[in-house]
This record gives C-alpha cells, sequence and structure tokens, in this order.
C-alpha cells in the first residue's frame, strides 16, 4: 500500500470511528511512518494521522517525537502550511500526553493562527 492510500485509509477510519481496524491497520504498516522524509510531500499529513491515531490509543512506543525530531527548523519553513500545520497537532499532542498543556495549547494557538 503506498503512503497516500495508507493515509487516506486511516482518515476514513477515524472520520467511520472504526478505531480497531485503524489500529491494526496503522500496526500493519508502522514502518511506513517510520520512514517518515520531511522533504516528501506527505510528511506533514503523515505526522498529523499518526498524532490523531495515538490520540484514540495507537501505542506509538515514541514514533511520533521520533519523527518529530527529524524536522529541522530549515525543513518546517520548506513545508506548505498545511502540512506544517499537522506537524504543530502533532507537537500539540505530544505535549498533552506529557500533560504539560500550556506547551500544548502553544502550538495549537500557532496553527490557529497560521490558518486564518
Amino acid at each position: 500500500m503506498t503512503r497516500l492510500a495508507l493515509l487516506q485509509q486511516l482518515q476514513e477510519l477515524i472520520q467511520q470511528r472504526q478505531i480497531g481496524a485503524g489500529i491494526a491497520l496503522l500496526t500493519e504498516h508502522a514502518k511506513q511512518f517510520e520512514a517518515v522524509d520531511p522533504a516528501d510531500a506527505t510528511a506533514g499529513w503523515s505526522i498529523g494521522t499518526l498524532a490523531q491515531w495515538v490520540d484514540v490509543g495507537f501505542e506509538d512506543d515514541g514514533l511520533l517525537g521520533r519523527l518529530l525530531t527529524q524536522f529541522s527548523a530549515a525543513d518546517r519553513q520548506k513545508i506548505p502550511l498545511s502540512g506544517y500545520v499537522h506537524i504543530r497537532l502533532g507537537e500539540a499532542a505530544l505535549a498533552m500526553r506529557r500533560e504539560d498543556l500550556n506547551e500544548a495549547l502553544r502550538h495549537l494557538d500557532t496553527d490557529r493562527k497560521s490558518v486564518v
């Protein structure tokens, strides 16, 4: 399955609230997420999708955090706005996992300002 097809399928499953099926699919294809490259056109969307699934119960063993460290400030400047918003959502999800509400809100506020 291509990464694009995987992302589309995961988005459908989460919208339909088929959490078990989505977690199984994500578990089966986790290696595709491990290979996310900041230069890839779907990189931001991949991060945002993974963050959503982590939020609903996917156990990522720290994958989201490891992926986010791959995106340098220079990389982030090259990513389209939609991808950048997904990356900030991923950072907010990690902050919420650490129960750092202020940090999570800072990331979400940046997202809100980016799309206004």
